[in-house]
């Protein structure tokens, strides 16, 4: 995948080629052109991100198998169940595999998730898998980290910044600890 790291960010190509090109690849395009199309694009982002598509063992998202410390969001409705959890808030975290900031900020978000266990839901969306749901809730650039709080978005920011993560996981708690959900909504 095309993309441009600047220091704590990633920008992913993807948006605007998924956005613009997208209807005209359904509608158009026959089925055995696809097949051509998609072989040769794998070679090309293969040659390109030599990266892309490995997996990291290091990643740890449990301390042991009863206790997830960081949830993979798998598809959609896994998405909304945990954004509408009523109890505590979530944080989301917008990755890649081959993302160096989103690896970069993984420890502290790790940290965060063990320290802030029963306060605060921590959950990694993967922007290659999950892509239409990171394109409609407006992620441009990734690391991206989304709090949500009684259902609604509370805060959000981009990069790979430790001193902003611990801000707005503070913030997120404070509002699901102090504020219900309905006292949420009428103040925005």
């Amino acid at each position: 995948m095309p993309v441009i790291c600047i220091g704590p960010l990633c920008i992913p190509l993807w948006p605007l080629i998924a956005i613009t090109l997208k209807p005209i690849w359904e509608r158009i395009i026959p089925a055995s052109v696809k097949e051509r199309l998609s072989s040769f694009w794998n070679w090309i982002l293969s040659t390109l991100c030599p990266n892309r598509g490995r997996k990291t063992s290091a990643r740890a998202f449990a301390a042991s198998s009863d206790d997830v410390i960081i949830a993979r969001v798998k598809d959609r409705g896994h998405f909304e169940q945990l954004r509408k959890a009523e109890q505590t808030a979530v944080v989301f975290k917008f990755t890649a595999d081959w993302c160096g900031p989103c690896h970069q900020i993984e420890p502290q978000v790790i940290k965060l998730a063990s320290k802030y266990q029963g306060k605060v839901v921590f959950a990694e969306i993967d922007i290659e898998n999950l892509d239409e749901l990171a394109l409609e809730l407006g992620v441009a650039t990734i690391p991206a980290f989304h709090a949500y709080v009684g259902g609604s978005l509370f805060q959000s920011f981009t990069g790979a910044n430790s001193q902003k993560l611990e801000e707005l996981v503070a913030s997120a708690i404070k509002a699901s600890s102090t504020s219900g959900p309905d006292k949420l909504k009428k103040s925005k």
